[in-house]
C-alpha cells in the first residue's frame, strides 16, 4: 500500500522532521501518525500536524474558534489561552479537512498567521 499523506511546503529548510507512528513501535500496523517539525537545532518543536482519514464534515466544536478559509476549505483556528503569569500565548490550534483527509496542527511557538500560511501550503508526497 503507497501511503500517500499532505505536507507543508512553506516551512525554512533548516527546520527538521520527525515522524512519530502510533501505535509506538508499530511496524506493520500503523493506525495514526504525527510530523514533529524542530527546529534547526532539533531542541524545540515549532509544530505539530496529525492526519488522518475522515469522512463527513468538520464542525465548529469550541466556542471561541474561529472559521477560516484555507485555500478553499473550511478550518478552525482556536488560539492557546493566556498563561498564569499573564504573558500573551503564542499558537493554539488549526484543525481542516482537506479532501478526505483531517489535519490538525498545534503550536506554541508560530503565530496564527505563521500557522495558516503553512496550512494553505499542504500537498501531497
Amino acid at each position: 500500500m503507497i501511503l500517500r499523506f499532505l505536507t507543508p511546503q512553506d516551512i525554512p529548510s533548516d527546520w527538521t522532521l520527525d515522524i512519530k507512528t502510533y501505535p509506538w513501535n508499530e511496524k506493520e500496523n500503523i493506525k495514526d501518525f504525527r510530523l514533529h517539525y524542530m527546529d534547526k537545532n532539533d531542541k524545540f518543536l515549532m509544530f505539530g500536524i496529525e492526519e488522518k482519514k475522515v469522512f463527513g464534515n468538520l464542525e465548529k466544536i469550541v466556542r471561541d474558534e474561529k472559521e477560516l478559509n484555507l485555500n478553499g476549505y473550511k478550518g478552525y483556528y482556536s488560539s492557546f489561552k493566556s498563561s498564569i503569569n499573564n504573558e500573551n500565548p503564542v499558537g493554539g490550534i488549526l484543525r481542516w479537512t482537506q479532501n478526505d483527509t483531517y489535519i490538525e496542527m498545534n503550536s506554541s511557538t508560530l503565530t496564527e498567521e505563521q500557522m495558516i500560511n503553512i496550512a494553505k501550503s499542504m500537498e501531497y508526497e
